[in-house]
């Protein structure tokens, strides 16, 4: 084809790359297709002695063909990113999928990418800045130029404000979807709020949504997450976890002096590089194995009682090496250690901080049941009675100590009431790893068959699954929806009873079933099965937290959000990207689920 003919379309057809490699006269063919590394990407536009740029469909500039070779590269280097190290031998797509049309003396560049394909490249890039928390501008930076331009040429760079335009339509997209999916919930939900503050004092607070679906999965995802501005002033109920730290911190006021000396020697010992080598030297000696040494322990943070009974405990278990320590080198003679009595009494404390410890782990977890309140609540008290009275396993109780148990026990009394209240121990009943008294028994089937009746409508026989029944019954809106969403069951003769289910299932539970891990897996299991009725219940009662394990963690993602470095990112930035995240979380785990 001749540089001069037209396409049918009347656009200007480009002669393929290799051909631009031969000389006029045609001589050395072979040595002149060898050009330089900047020729391929610039074309020449057919009719004119203009070379046209093709790094990208955006670029509209064109140069003369006596241009000096610098100027190209001058160009490719400042408006594309494009260098001679960047490329390692790589050559721009095929130029003759490359046309363009002129509009006066501009020349547009087109290429072979339709539209849908551009917006799978957009969507793809969107989800990489959101699921790796790259900051906006990441999409205008040159690396992200360089990578995008070796996966596929022709595809336009991605400007910030082009990447906020469509983050704002995936926002649209996923909250239809997200809507949709809360539409669809059988049950009730439950909520937790939590607030937070970054690094550059913004506050922001946070709920979370949670809910079992009809596969009998526990679901949760960010309801809402927005700025907080000052004042913050919140009385309301705390997670378990929060409760304890408020709790132990009280008490932790009074031997918190005791701990001062150990502090010490830690950071005396941390801050020289040779003791820290003498330290592993004589855990040796002590006959430990070289692979099986240990780092100096590292030093609490303030306001965190647990990061000061991990020190504790990690500095205990090495007292042998810390006493024998001082008397390795005389060098060593000024340093703080602590006596015989001072490590005993630090044991101690440690054994008084031990359950407040161990309840922590058990409440903080992804999932923590509502039953674990009032278990943790009877736990902690009957330690601080035992510490008081003098008898706890150690056997050796510090007036001091007793008053730190005094101090935990009063802190305890004042949260009783949220800690033991209905719902707590509502869902204590439906634990079938709990066992149950025979004083409990009756109560807790009189206050099942009365939630039965007033929330879900059934009393008596044969009302869980007639339409009929449902619709003769005036009651609110809410409660007929919430009662037509609910699953119908088919129940068997000896199970037509209300009362029977309940007591049958008190009684199947009586001892509690040890090999019950999960109360949720063990309803989705044998509990819907057995006793459908119930199942009603201990689904929208299970599904309340017992931690702010989710808000915590949504905090943790948002940390690496609004840092120092991404000041620009506004509110609305912050709070569209930490949603679309969860909410595609969401997506992804639902995708898995169903197939």
């Amino acid at each position: 084809m001749d540089q001069d003919q037209e396409t049918e379309n009347g656009e200007l057809a480009v002669l393929p790359l290799s051909s631009l490699a031969v000389s006029s006269s045609g001589r050395r063919t072979e040595k002149r297709k060898r050009i330089s590394w900047v020729r391929p990407y610039f074309v020449p536009v057919p009719g004119s002695n203009r070379l046209a740029c093709i790094a990208s469909k955006s670029c509209s500039r064109n140069y003369s063909t006596t241009s000096a070779t610098s100027n190209l590269v001058l160009h490719l280097r400042n408006s594309h990113g494009i260098t001679r190290e960047s490329l390692e031998g790589a050559l721009p797509g095929d130029p003759t999928q490359t046309t363009f049309t002129k509009f006066g003396s501009f020349l547009e560049v087109h290429n072979v990418l339709d539209d849908e394909t551009k917006a799978k490249i957009m969507t793809s890039v969107v989800d990489w800045v959101i699921d790796t928390k790259q900051s906006f501008s990441s999409v205008e930076s040159v690396s992200f130029k360089q990578m995008t331009n070796a996966l596929n040429w022709f595809w336009p760079s991605c400007l910030r404000r082009s990447l906020t335009r469509t983050i704002s339509d995936e926002m649209k997209t996923a909250t239809k979807k997200f809507c949709d999916i809360v539409e669809a919930i059988p049950g009730r939900v439950a909520i937790t709020c939590d607030g937070w503050s970054t690094r550059t004092l913004q506050s922001y607070f946070v709920i979370t949504l949670h809910w079992i679906d009809e596969t009998w999965t526990l679901r949760d995802c960010i309801l809402d997450f927005k700025y907080f501005p000052p004042p913050h002033t919140i009385d309301g109920t705390f997670a378990v976890c929060h409760i304890m730290h408020r709790a132990v911190i009280d008490s932790e006021s009074i031997f918190k002096p005791k701990v001062e000396k150990l502090r010490a020697m830690l950071k005396a010992i941390r801050l020289s590089s040779r003791m820290r080598a003498d330290f592993k030297k004589v855990q040796v000696l002590l006959r430990a194995r070289e692979h099986e040494t240990k780092e100096v322990p590292g030093l609490d943070v303030e306001n965190m009682w647990n990061t000061m009974f991990i020190m504790i405990d990690s500095s205990y278990s090495l007292m042998e090496a810390f006493q024998s320590l001082s008397n390795m080198s005389k060098h060593y003679s000024k340093l703080v250690t602590l006596t015989a009595i001072e490590w005993r009494v630090l044991k101690f404390f440690k054994d008084f901080l031990a359950s407040a410890y161990e309840m922590t782990i058990l409440s903080s977890g992804r999932y923590a049941t509502l039953s674990n309140q009032p278990l943790v609540f009877e736990s902690l008290k009957t330690h601080c009675q035992d510490t008081i009275n003098g008898t706890i396993n150690s056997g050796f109780t510090a007036p001091v100590y007793k008053d730190a148990a005094r101090a935990l026990m009063i802190k305890l009394e004042k949260h009783h009431e949220h800690l033991t209240g209905l719902l707590p121990m509502l869902a204590l009943a439906l634990d079938p790893a709990v066992p149950k008294t025979d004083q409990e028994i009756v109560p807790l089937t009189t206050r099942l068959r009365e939630i039965l009746r007033q929330q879900y409508g059934i009393d008596g026989t044969h009302e869980h699954g007639s339409s009929s029944a449902l619709k003769n019954r005036t009651r609110s809106m809410l409660i007929a929806a919430r009662r037509a969403r609910a699953p119908t069951f088919d129940f068997n003769s000896d199970r037509d009873d209300v009362s029977k289910e309940i007591t049958d299932f008190l009684q199947f539970t009586k001892t509690g079933d040890e090999s019950c891990d999960d109360a949720v897996v063990w309803w989705a299991g044998i509990g819907r099965k057995c006793f459908p009725r119930l199942s009603l219940v201990a689904r929208d009662t299970l599904m309340c937290m017992g931690s702010s394990v989710p808000s915590e963690s949504a905090f943790s993602d948002s940390g690496a959000i609004a840092t120092a470095e991404s000041n620009r990112l506004c509110d609305t930035s912050i709070k569209t990207t930490m949603k679309l995240r969860s909410w595609k979380r969401l997506f992804n785990e639902i995708n898995k689920t169903s197939l």
